[in-house]
């Protein structure tokens, strides 16, 4: 969950631990600036309304003239509701039902925010998604909703999920150090470049899998993926190959 933009906290109702159902509103947040720049979009549609309609003198002046300022007019309005639109993102509200997580201890009353600062996480511990890396040719043989079944560390129970999406350029980092061969991973890292790049030395491709479990997973586990392949391409139904990934909770 973040601040759509440079914002400062009004209210706040939010805790680790929460149970929060869908629409639920957890920070509202002020932007003075994004509320001057509306109330400005405002006044000067207003104004030039006015001299569109002749308050300001233009009635017996030339069609050129009233035509300009019911452009103007007409711009600025669009503009004001442009800012109101913004204005509304300022209320943070619950997309699904989840348990609020890795709540940024920081973030309190009055508290400034910047868009890229996490404020928390709501967390539906059991829908799960999965970013698994595949080398070029596994790649060439999945399509989307195909089927997938996740092998999760630790769990003797296997997950199904299907293919979400599927990257058409590989991956520039890894996107956990966990899948470096430096920190246990599979992946050999580009000899290259410095290893805090996690950039890897093959070409691999991300693959994203969602699903739904009957329990609560961990935030971030290792696992192993089987992809059902197109028959074109492989002639048994499942790929033999599976690669660790991470699989993570669903959360906004």
């Amino acid at each position: 969950m973040y601040s759509p933009f440079a914002a400062r906290v009004t209210a706040m109702d939010i805790r680790n631990g929460l149970e929060v159902q869908p629409g639920r509103e957890l920070l509202s947040l002020d932007a003075p600036n994004q509320a001057g720049e509306r109330d400005k979009a405002h006044a000067l549609a207003d104004a030039y309304a006015r001299a569109a309609r002749g308050s300001l003198g233009l009635s017996e002046g030339p069609a050129a003239q009233r035509a300009v300022a019911e452009q103007q007019a007409s711009r600025w309005a669009a503009e004001g509701r442009a800012r109101e639109a913004e204005l509304l993102r300022l209320r943070l509200v619950a997309s699904h039902k989840g348990e609020v997580r890795d709540l940024d201890p920081l973030v309190g009353q009055d508290t400034w925010l910047g868009p890229s600062q996490l404020i928390a996480m709501v967390v539906d511990g059991r829908r799960w998604r999965v970013e698994a890396l595949v080398p070029e040719h596994d790649r060439q043989r999945l399509s989307l909703e195909s089927e997938a079944v996740v092998i999760v560390k630790g769990r003797t129970r296997k997950l199904h999920g299907q293919v979400r999406a599927i990257d058409s350029s590989p991956v520039k980092r890894l996107p956990h150090m966990l899948l470096a061969q430096d920190h246990g991973g599979p992946i050999a890292l580009n000899p290259t470049r410095p290893k805090a790049e996690l950039r890897p030395a093959e070409g691999w491709f991300r693959v994203l899998v969602e699903g739904e479990s009957d329990t609560p997973l961990a935030a971030v586990r290792e696992v192993k993926v089987h992809f059902e392949g197109t028959r074109e391409s492989i002639a048994h139904n499942w790929s033999a190959s599976a690669i660790s990934v991470l699989i993570q909770q669903a959360g906004f």
